[in-house]
């Protein structure tokens, strides 16, 4: 903890403007800020780090020195920690010139060779449904299952909130008939605050989620006619993880906390499906996703973009021709397939 009243103070003030919060009481729990909830994590540990010692934040060797004993501990997240000071520093630094000098001052590591990083590896279709089927976890199966069959980053299916989930028809052509299928629209909130839609047709996903949610709405729709315990921020959400410390009422830390007991039952799976760890990760699904995407349905980085709800790509993509295809319908074709 941050034990001085200024430091804390200052600690205090930067989590809010992180979050983009105007009010820190329990009720306001959704995340307002343009950075991811991994982010916002990652630099509230960095500031918080940083001024456990007091620091003078006008004082550049202040920082470079905080940055060089990351340095000497060899932490592979030393450019991260530059990054999250940056941040703080153009939070914290209210005068141009003085602010500006200390960016200009401020040392950057190193970064790593590019020959000694892990080459990322990319799993079939098949081996990916092996390792999901090797979480014992329902609701981290179907968070992978999401992840796998949808492209969603891993804190955009935690964002998923109650009744953003929906059973839905959905009709197409083929040849000259036409003809209706069952779908799930599913509703989030990704990077920026984007607004986020994404269908599921696998009658497997299809039902073994619509049981979770069915199940779970009818759970908290029996306490809140029972008044039988209080609705906590986060059940408002299918998939965080309970959280019983009243320390943890605000939205990232309990996410945060999700998102770990996710990925550590995920290294288990892929270990079971002897899958190196170091090389695939919860990001690793929505990469295969854009390689199916990619390969699958004419090379077609346009529609890739959309796919992925990316909002821009590099010059040289637009001389690519769009496929034309109806984004909805491709995620009933790449599901329907065996």
């Amino acid at each position: 903890m941050v034990t001085n009243i200024k430091s804390s103070n200052l600690f205090m003030s930067y989590k809010i403007y992180l979050y983009g919060m105007t009010d820190r009481m329990e009720e306001n729990f959704n995340n307002n800020s343009n950075l991811s909830d991994k982010t916002v994590i990652l630099y509230l540990s960095v500031a918080k780090s940083f001024l456990i010692s007091d620091p003078n934040i006008y004082d550049i060797e202040s920082y470079n020195n905080f940055l060089g004993k990351t340095m000497i501990k060899k932490d592979k997240r030393c450019n991260n920690y530059y990054y999250a000071l940056r941040k703080f520093i153009k939070f914290a630094i209210d005068e141009p010139k003085a602010r500006a000098e200390i960016l200009k001052r401020l040392y950057k590591p190193v970064g790593q060779d590019p020959k000694t990083l892990i080459n990322k590896i990319r799993l079939s279709k098949k081996k990916r449904l092996e390792v999901i089927m090797n979480m014992s976890n329902l609701k981290h199966q179907l968070i992978a299952l999401i992840q796998f069959w949808t492209g969603l980053r891993i804190g955009d299916v935690l964002n998923i909130k109650r009744g953003n989930i929906k059973y839905e028809d959905y009709e197409y052509t083929e040849g000259s008939e036409v003809k209706s299928i069952k779908c799930l629209h599913i509703t989030t909130v990704g990077k920026w605050n984007k607004s986020v839609n994404k269908y599921i047709f696998d009658e497997d996903t299809v039902h073994f989620l619509l049981s979770y949610v069915t199940d779970y709405e009818e759970k908290i729709a029996f306490r809140e006619l029972n008044k039988l315990k209080k609705i906590y921020p986060w059940e408002e959400y299918y998939f965080l993880t309970k959280v019983y410390n009243k320390n943890h009422y605000i939205h990232a830390d309990v996410k945060e906390r999700s998102y770990d007991y996710y990925v550590k039952e995920l290294k288990i799976a892929l270990s079971t499906s002897n899958v190196d760890t170091k090389r695939f990760a919860s990001h690793d699904f929505r990469r295969c996703f854009a390689s199916d995407v990619y390969e699958g349905y004419g090379k077609d980085p346009l529609l890739l973009m959309e796919m992925l709800n990316h909002s821009s790509m590099e010059t040289t993509m637009r001389y690519l021709t769009n496929s034309g295809l109806n984004t909805k319908d491709v995620y009933r074709r790449m599901q329907s397939q065996s």
